[in-house]
């Protein structure tokens, strides 16, 4: 049943030599079907589109395709003088707003508040930095 469905899809698609696409194709397809599991029951979506991305290159062939498990981020580096492979890195994700939260209904000076505030910041930094992230 895959493989005619998937027949069908390059075939609207025009895609040539469809039987070598197919090749290399149904063993991803049945890999992200197998590795993708969505808990419906939860609230996630059953469609598995929204879980698996494709890139397209221009020009490629079918033994080019691949499969990769996992998170891929797309992001450029913010400098171009920063590292663009990093061999296993170590990543922190901040799930919190690196921010000082002030109490509105007490009237104070702002000069103790702000120091009070730029040591709270310090110290979180420090701490984020002493996990030493790449």
């Amino acid at each position: 049943h895959v493989h005619k469905l998937l027949q069908q899809l390059l075939r609207d698609a025009d895609v040539p030599k469809v039987s070598s696409w197919e090749e290399a194709l149904v063993p991803i397809l049945l890999r992200a079907t197998d590795d993708v599991d969505p808990d419906v029951q939860n609230g996630d979506d059953i469609d598995i589109r929204n879980y698996v991305k494709l890139k397209k290159v221009p020009g490629g062939k079918p033994g080019d395709t691949a499969y990769i498990s996992g998170l891929i981020f797309t992001k450029n580096v913010a400098l171009k003088s920063m590292s663009r492979l990093i061999m296993q890195p170590r990543i922190l994700i901040v799930t919190f707003a690196l921010e000082y939260s002030r109490h509105e209904q007490h009237f104070m000076s702002l000069d103790p508040v702000i120091r009070q505030e730029r040591e709270y910041l310090q110290n979180l930094v420090g701490r984020i930095a002493a996990l030493k992230p790449d």
